[in-house]
């Protein structure tokens, strides 16, 4: 059943719902976010309060990193919380409908897309206040010696295609209407000494203790940041936060047992590859739409330039702008890299601007990775956008049903990109992903990009994890001080070379280990398909192991290159086992993704898997670990006045003029006489 929310995908903040949305006042946001090492669990509190004269239903917006799991949610009114439960999707609809329509207080917490969701309050009565409560655990990026904390804060206008038949949404912010600002404290609790804490986004106050209690256990690891004017301030932009500490790419196999005796693992590491480059053709995709006016467009324009500068000599390119049309610099296919064609590249960049109305990205991808690449050159694919469109799923279904023919790596640009479309193309392009704010550097993000793109493409990764077929014994207890592994010396060949850390106890070239199997379903690999490996860049996977299964004394990481198979093994210490549930919740997250993006271990070798099992499987993962997903909602009741609030399915008019952008396409959103946009 369509609702009246469903419309809202990029209006932020609690608004009432009705023939016209109209916003609930938002008193006070509090952000507090606990970095421990590479994961990070956030706590968003917002407070609105009800001025009407009469109970309202009021639906609440607002955007998170693709990447997070949200994982609880509760709603405190009038002194009274009420803590949600995951149920299947239209079950907690029904449940939070039956409630409303018995006149109790309810809450419903839904996932519109894997960076926006949306959450229903109802029978919020005269003068109430609601404090509604998020909390979400994330795995955090990487950025040379530092990793990045992402809080986003509002959701960008999403183009949408003539042929969908979603309204256009407008733009929001999740806190630049609070009366009293915002509130936002991180604490960092890192495994080795901070070395540097940097904000791209924002002013802020980094205190970083000096305080020592021993020689073992210095304060320097821990770091509390805040905004500098936190009382008045407002996030008008996604927050950054750069956290930089020693040794962060110390390879780590982390060992995590659940209350239930269960344990997930993690694989996290940084490999060093140094191999012969591969002759490559090189596409460069740059959205033209008008979304990317201003400050975007020239960020867009300044990273082509530096590709272009960087392109190694023996190398095919071209440029292709796209909006509702698309271009390519050379009709007739790509070119050489020479003196000629590079200054007519350059010219043709410097002359770009964002012209070509709305971003309709599919056609010129389709005709991109349709056409045949330059024989004996890999086809690398860069996108550059800020992602605003909405037929996101298509896109990235697309990229990853070319993956074997073409690499694609995606630079999202702008303070308020879609990390939902960014990271689902390079993730399903066997590519990189990366973010600029405006005003950041670009340099650096380029030429990881361009170098990653010409390493030769490991097809073949796999982990093998070593799991004893036995019930699971007591984890060892941390000891004082730990004798790290011997090393064994690098072995190369043919000038490649595994470059492992001192902390791993073999890398070695031309072994061949058996394929790991999940027979018996001893564990679960997250993703089921190994992710890619670049160098410098960080490699994360999880396991999941049920309760009774001795969590795996080893894992051997293996990759085939064109100078034979490397391999890294890993074996954890002491301190890498210890109790929790922050690695349970993003490995099952990570499952989640691969069974909603068609990758799971439900779809080996690419075979369809029975679209019931498969959300049976994902609302079973969902109510497991208690997260949202496309098939499971949080929902809360709580018994009320016995007041009624009557549901409104009727259409919608903004309360604030919706964002359209130029197009040829007939648009299909018209003003309303008071201003508004009817949809």
């Amino acid at each position: 059943m369509l609702i009246a929310a469903d419309v809202m995908h990029g209006c932020c903040g609690l608004y009432i719902v009705g023939p016209r949305l109209v916003p609930v006042p938002l008193r006070h946001t509090n952000v507090l976010a606990k970095l421990v090492d590479f994961s990070v669990e956030v706590e968003v509190t917002q407070t609105y309060l009800n001025l009407t004269t009469v109970p309202i239903e009021a639906v609440f917006v607002f955007p998170l990193d693709e990447r997070a799991a949200v994982c609880g949610f509760e709603v405190t009114i009038d002194g009274k919380t009420t803590v949600g439960e995951v149920q299947e999707k239209q079950q907690a609809r029904q449940t939070y409908e039956r409630a409303l329509a018995q006149g109790d207080s309810a809450q419903l917490l839904e996932q519109k897309r894997a960076d926006v969701f949306q959450m229903r309050v109802g029978n919020l009565q005269p003068g109430q206040q609601a404090d509604i409560k998020i909390t979400y655990v994330a795995d955090m990026k990487i950025e040379e010696d530092a990793v990045r904390l992402l809080v986003p804060t509002s959701v960008a206008p999403r183009y949408h295609p003539w042929t969908e038949s979603d309204p256009i949404p407008r733009t929001g912010s999740l806190t630049s209407d609070a009366q009293d600002g915002l509130e936002l404290r991180v604490v960092c609790m890192m495994p080795t000494k901070i070395t540097r804490v940097h904000s791209p986004s924002h002013s802020i106050v980094a205190d970083l203790a000096t305080a020592t209690n021993s020689s073992n256990n210095s304060n320097s690891r821990i770091c509390v940041v805040t905004l500098q004017g936190s009382g008045a301030t407002h996030l008008d932009k996604d927050f950054v936060l750069l956290v930089a500490f020693e040794e962060p790419h110390r390879p780590r196999l982390a060992i995590e047992k659940g209350a239930d005796g269960s344990h997930a693992c993690m694989i996290t590491l940084a490999p060093k590859l140094r191999l012969d480059e591969v002759p490559a053709e090189f596409v460069f995709v740059v959205d033209r739409s008008g979304s990317m006016g201003g400050k975007k467009m020239e960020q867009a324009v300044a990273a082509l330039q530096l590709f272009l500068r960087s392109l190694p000599a023996d190398c095919y390119f071209n440029i292709v702008g796209f909006g509702d049309r698309y271009r390519l610099l050379f009709s007739d296919g790509s070119h050489k890299n020479s003196d000629a064609s590079l200054q007519e590249a350059s010219r043709a960049v410097a002359r770009m601007e964002a012209d070509y109305g709305g971003t309709e990205i599919l056609r010129p991808l389709e005709a991109i990775l349709g056409s045949a690449p330059v024989p004996g050159y890999e086809r690398q694919v860069f996108l550059l956008t800020d992602g605003e469109v909405s037929n996101t799923q298509e896109v990235i279904q697309l990229v990853g049903s070319k993956r074997d023919t073409a690499r694609c790596f995606a630079l999202g640009l702008g303070d308020d990109c879609s990390h939902e479309l960014v990271e689902g193309v390079a993730r399903a392009g066997r590519g990189l992903a990366d973010f600029a704010l405006i005003g950041e550097r670009l340099e650096t993000k380029v030429l990881k990009q361009l170098e990653c793109a010409m390493q030769p493409s490991l097809r073949d990764v796999y982990v093998d994890w070593t799991v004893p077929e036995q019930r699971a014994p007591e984890p060892p207890k941390p000891a004082a001080t730990a004798e790290a592994p011997s090393v064994p010396p690098v072995v190369s060949s043919g000038g490649g070379v595994f470059d492992a850390f001192k902390s791993v106890t073999g890398s070695l070239l031309n072994y061949v280990s058996p394929r790991p199997t999940q027979a018996g379903k001893l564990f679960v690999q997250a993703p089921h398909n190994v992710p890619p490996v670049f160098s410098g860049s960080r490699f994360l996977i999880y396991c999941l192991l049920p309760a009774g299964v001795a969590p795996p004394t080893k894992a051997v990481v293996h990759a085939h290159t064109p100078d034979g198979v490397l391999a890294v093994e890993l074996v954890p210490t002491p301190a890498d086992f210890f109790e929790g549930k922050v690695l349970h919740t993003l490995a099952a997250r990570e499952l989640i993704r691969d069974l909603e993006e068609g990758r799971s271990f439900m779809h080996k070798d690419g075979a369809a898997a029975h679209e019931s099992a498969v959300k049976a499987e994902i609302v079973r993962l969902g109510v497991t670990y208690k997260l949202t997903s496309s098939q499971t909602s949080f929902v809360a009741v709580e018994p009320g006045t016995k007041t009624v609030v009557p549901l409104y399915y009727g259409p919608v008019v903004f309360a604030a003029p919706a964002v359209v952008y130029a197009s040829s396409s007939t648009s299909r959103v018209r003003r309303s006489a008071a201003g508004g946009a009817v949809v």
